[in-house]
């Protein structure tokens, strides 16, 4: 059975709508630090979360102080409108980060020092258009080249020892190849959109390196809310620890936050996790929770209806942050269409 089969729907993992939760007290902010608080409540049904309204960002400094995909370096007119609006047009959201993104050791206690890397070339499809909504983390000496061709983006980028990203819509003609290809002085690698689909993305890694690329994205459907989830996990000890994120829309912008804890739940003899999603005032907009495993993750994306349940998956790596064991993660999620 696959991760994603295995816990859409299971309301053993997630409480929303028709069973019967186990606590209606969230943990307190401290209680995301504590080991014994987390391994406790993952072993419930709702890993011990309420939709109590918070204070923005949950007032946890961490969380405020996540980074944001931002409007430097996106393009100033939209190159996607003509070929969108061509009969046929496939128009896909899409997230690239690529930096420090060794395979995940979420199990153990250990970390992976980061090398340096040059990532400095382009993405570009064959025929269609690419538009720049937002980026992720270029620095001074990083940037977007100026446009000059619809269907080419090209940058300077250089990582050590986080990463750097694009937040992109993707435009492709009736009949046209839906591939994108990444070329850079790492790592040289073609997306095949059309495959987005049936999966959410993945980490195409660079060999004997610590640097890899993440993709995650989805096609536009009208009628269907959609967007994205990124941000970082902290390990507490192998096998345990809490998530902080932020929710974007299908242009990039930030809708929300969300929180959380991960671990091995020993009763449930299953890696779960559990996490509350607020917008930007601190209204409780919904849950999440699900199953992790092998550098992917999959669950329930809910919503203050619960006739309105959704879907998250996404994809996750070991990052850097000094001697904590933080790692990066990148998801999707969906609600239900209308």
């Amino acid at each position: 059975m696959s991760l994603r089969s295995s816990v859409l729907g299971a309301c053993t993992l997630f409480v929303l709508g028709g069973c019967a939760s186990s606590s209606s007290a969230p943990p307190e902010p401290g209680g995301y630090n504590d080991p014994a608080t987390v391994q406790s409540a993952l072993d419930t049904s709702d890993g011990n979360l309420s939709m109590s309204s918070e204070q923005p960002s949950f007032g946890d400094p961490q969380v405020e102080g996540l980074d944001s995909f931002d409007a430097n370096g996106a393009d100033p007119t939209d190159m996607t409108t003509g070929p969108a609006a061509q009969p046929g047009a496939k128009r896909y959201h899409l997230a690239l980060l690529w930096g420090h993104m060794p395979a995940p050791a979420d199990a153990t206690a250990a970390d992976t020092e980061p090398q340096l890397a040059t990532w400095t070339g382009s993405v570009s499809i064959d025929d269609g258009a690419i538009g720049v909504k937002k980026t992720l983390q270029f620095d001074a000496k990083d940037s977007v080249s100026p446009r000059t061709d619809a269907k080419t983006v090209s940058f300077v980028s250089h990582t050590l020892p986080f990463v750097d990203g694009l937040f992109l819509h993707v435009v492709v003609p009736a009949n046209a190849s839906p591939v994108l290809h990444f070329k850079t002085e790492t790592l040289t690698t073609d997306l095949d959109l059309s495959q987005l689909a049936a999966k959410e993305g993945g980490v195409d890694r660079v060999p004997n390196t610590s640097n890899g690329l993440a993709w995650i994205g989805y096609e536009d459907v009208a009628g269907c809310s959609r967007g994205l989830l990124f941000g970082r996990w902290v390990k507490l000890r192998a096998a345990l620890g809490g998530f902080r994120g932020q929710v974007i829309d299908g242009d990039g912008e930030r809708v929300g936050h969300v929180r959380g804890i991960w671990g091995h739940a020993p009763r449930k003899d299953a890696n779960v996790f559990f996490g509350k999603y607020i917008g930007v005032n601190g209204e409780a907009r919904g849950l999440l929770a699900g199953k992790y495993g092998d550098g992917g993750f999959a669950g329930i994306w809910g919503t203050r209806d619960p006739k309105s349940v959704g879907a998250l998956e996404g994809v996750y790596s070991d990052g850097f942050d000094k001697n904590d064991g933080r790692g990066v993660f990148v998801s999707r999620w969906s609600e239900k269409c209308e």
